[in-house]
């Protein structure tokens, strides 16, 4: 994809190897005027004039995301053999594959004539517990939450954006017991964001920057873990880490498939089946001098919230957005 003035001067440039699909892009320039995108794939060259309204730093064009949910419909003619009249009761059913798996819907009508036209609609976004991968083709997370929900298929909601959590945590391989610190008594971080740990990790990372005056950052490890995952992970919240733990179970089942690291479900010590959140909160009786470091651990599968003071070492797993609009 090639940005172009109308005097021929490219602008911007993006080159790059998509799946068949409906893709999306940010374009960005220096200049309010007319633009032409050419754009070359595969199925040939087109050329898009375009006119900006507004300008930014630089002229770029960026790739966003992919939405499944906006690939072309297909319709396919059945032939058969097999006669019928109006009124008979005339069974349907319709096979597509989604993500590797079979996926069936049946349709049961009157017949009312010869020529009927029936659609059959298969949900195709995303679920809770479904592999997230990213543009390389490799598991990048499992879907934890779903932000929109388009479609129910047997009661279970599916959607094209919401939150992923990581298929790895902190201490894995022969450490796997061994988590990071988040102890902040003393010398809190003010990150008290419940429910966006986004807020908190950002906290995080500007008090662990070389300017900080923070002295104990060997203290907050684990928002760097979350945050070197890469761009947009980041070191979940409280709600947002207990709406990950309520479905442990399903999440393990997954990450048995891929290969991932499993949630820790059995029960040593809060220490071994703990996990982190990013949230603080006051200490006892309302007491300011003091915040506390908010947890969860497993116990014979119930989910216990733990509220930790010094030096202790819990898993930590990174959450992201996919498909943000």
């Amino acid at each position: 994809m090639t940005l172009f003035d109308l005097k021929g001067r490219k602008h911007a440039l993006y080159a790059g190897s998509l799946t068949e699909g409906i893709h999306a892009f940010t374009i960005g320039v220096e200049v309010v005027q007319m633009y032409v995108l050419e754009v070359k794939s595969s199925q040939g060259i087109q050329r898009i004039k375009l006119l900006a309204k507004e300008k930014g730093d630089y002229a770029k064009i960026v790739y966003t995301n992919t939405n499944p949910l906006r690939l072309p419909q297909q319709t396919q003619k059945a032939n058969t053999d097999k006669m019928f009249v109006s009124g008979d009761t005339m069974k349907y059913i319709a096979y597509t594959t989604y993500e590797g798996e079979k996926r069936q819907k049946q349709l049961t009508a009157v017949q009312q004539g010869n020529d009927e036209v029936y659609v059959f609609q298969f949900p195709m976004g995303y679920s809770v517990g479904d592999v997230y991968y990213d543009t390389k083709g490799e598991a990048e997370g499992i879907v934890c939450w779903i932000a929109d929900t388009l479609f129910y298929e047997n009661g279970k909601p599916y959607g094209i954006y919401g939150k992923m959590i990581s298929i790895d945590q902190s201490g894995n391989g022969s450490d796997e017991y061994l988590g990071l610190m988040y102890a902040t008594i003393g010398y809190p971080t003010y990150a008290f964001d419940s429910v966006d740990g986004r807020v908190n990790t950002s906290i995080h990372m500007a008090l662990r920057s070389d300017t900080s005056q923070y002295l104990f950052k060997e203290r907050i490890e684990a928002a760097k873990w979350c945050a070197d995952k890469g761009e947009g992970w980041y070191f979940p919240a409280k709600y947002e880490m207990l709406n990950v733990l309520v479905n442990v179970d399903l999440f393990n089942v997954v990450l048995i498939k891929i290969g991932g690291t499993l949630f820790n479900t059995d029960y040593l010590s809060p220490e071994s089946s703990g996990y982190w959140t990013s949230t603080e909160v006051p200490g006892p009786y309302g007491d300011f001098n003091y915040y506390f470091a908010c947890s969860f651990y497993l116990y014979f599968g119930e989910i216990y919230f733990q509220e930790y003071q010094f030096y202790y070492q819990l898993h930590v797993r990174a959450m992201k957005w996919f498909n943000e609009p």
